[in-house]
C-alpha cells in the first residue's frame, strides 16, 4: 500500500496537533489513539509498553510529574 505526502503530512500534523493538546490539557488519551490497539511503543529510557493501555497508563503518569508538568509544547523542528 502507498500513501501519497499529502496524506502522510496530514497524519503527522494530526500526531502533532494531538500531543500538543495533550500537553495543554494532561489528556493523553486522543494522542494514545493515534496508534494501532496493539501497538509496541518502544521508549528509549522508560522501556516498552504493548497496548494502547500500557501506554495511557505510562504517559498518563510520566507527563503529570515534574518537570514534564512544565512540558506544554513539543518542538517538531525536524522530522
Amino acid at each position: 500500500m502507498a500513501w501519497d505526502r499529502a496524506e502522510i503530512e496530514a497524519a503527522f500534523q494530526s500526531f502533532q496537533d494531538r500531543a500538543d493538546e495533550a500537553g495543554r490539557t494532561g489528556d493523553w488519551e486522543p494522542w494514545v489513539k493515534c496508534f494501532t490497539e496493539d501497538v509496541h511503543y518502544i521508549e528509549h529510557l522508560y522501556g516498552e509498553f504493548h497496548g494502547r493501555a500500557q501506554v495511557l497508563e505510562w504517559i498518563t503518569a510520566t507527563m503529570s510529574q515534574w518537570p514534564f508538568t512544565q512540558m506544554q509544547l513539543f518542538p517538531w523542528d525536524w522530522y
